[in-house]
């Protein structure tokens, strides 16, 4: 029997995030609405999971490294004094 992979560990945040955020239609990190956004993974806030995008300045972040919770955290949401 093959055991299934594990979803990857949420994006941690601790400030408010804004809900164009949330319903990734601005890039987590910086908040861009134009230009090409892409799939960054997933934010748990307020008892669910929400699927974020990113931009092209800041998608690799996010993208697969061996274990995600080593990604830097994206800028505002995971230090003091975010947006």
């Amino acid at each position: 029997m093959t055991e299934s992979a594990a979803p990857p560990a949420p994006i941690k945040v601790r400030d408010s995030v804004s809900i164009a955020r949330l319903h990734g239609m601005a890039c987590i990190d910086c908040g861009a609405v134009h230009g090409r956004l892409s799939p960054a993974g997933d934010v748990e806030l307020y008892g669910r999971r929400w699927p974020v995008v990113a931009c092209r300045a800041h998608i690799s972040r996010y993208m697969s490294p061996p274990d995600r919770t080593t990604a830097p955290p994206a800028r505002g949401l995971d230090q003091e004094g975010g947006s």
